[in-house]
């Protein structure tokens, strides 16, 4: 058995524009044979109209061969506000609409207006540890919402590297829940990772 798990990621923060990249690839094979290929891509901006509202353009890009994802494409627009705004805590909502197409391995296509409602928290704890949370919920608006969601979740950790203002070391607890999936497909991926990230 062997896996492969690889993901890079980037934010520009101007103060009051904030551009976050983001990009990973995914591929298991037990006994020489692929039990798992995933590829992923996301980018969103955000730009201030007042200290604590903003908006936001994001688009997501996945292709996953064993959920028989040739193709998913999600864009989402929408307001977003800072519960709180601080040096050693930042906390703000987001909510969106938009349109996710989805392209099948085994033929056809299907397209939904979507909603998104989630946060992004960032809290330095004592002089070194910084706890970070993004969570978002993707409903089918035009698709039985209830019966039709993905969220994802992603909870890091982050400690300076030899006292380095930086350099710090990520451990990082990502899930992603589609309530409905294909026939044979688990509902929930659960990723674990650890990571070092550089400050400019």
């Amino acid at each position: 058995t062997s896996s492969l798990l690889t993901k890079v990621g980037a934010l520009r923060d101007t103060g009051d524009t904030r551009l976050s990249l983001a990009a990973s690839a995914d591929r298991e094979e037990e006994d020489d044979e692929t039990t798992a290929e995933e590829y992923l891509g996301n980018a969103r901006y955000e730009s201030d109209v007042t200290p604590r509202l903003f908006w936001f353009a994001q688009q997501e890009l996945e292709k996953d061969e064993f959920e028989e994802i040739d193709l998913r494409s999600r864009t989402l627009v929408g307001p977003g506000y800072f519960l709180a705004r601080r040096d050693r805590l930042t906390f703000k909502v987001r909510t969106g609409a938009g349109y996710q197409h989805e392209k099948y391995t085994t033929g056809g296509d299907s397209g939904e207006m979507i909603f998104s409602a989630g946060w992004d928290y960032a809290q330095l704890v004592g002089d070194w540890l910084k706890l970070t949370h993004d969570f978002t919920i993707y409903p089918e608006i035009t698709n039985s919402p209830s019966d039709n969601f993905i969220f994802e979740s992603a909870l890091g950790v982050e400690v300076p590297i030899a006292n380095s203002d930086a350099w710090h070391l990520r451990a990082g607890l990502d899930h992603e829940y589609n309530n409905n999936p294909e026939p044979g497909v688990e509902e929930l991926d659960t990723t674990y990772n650890l990571g070092i990230t550089r400050s400019f």
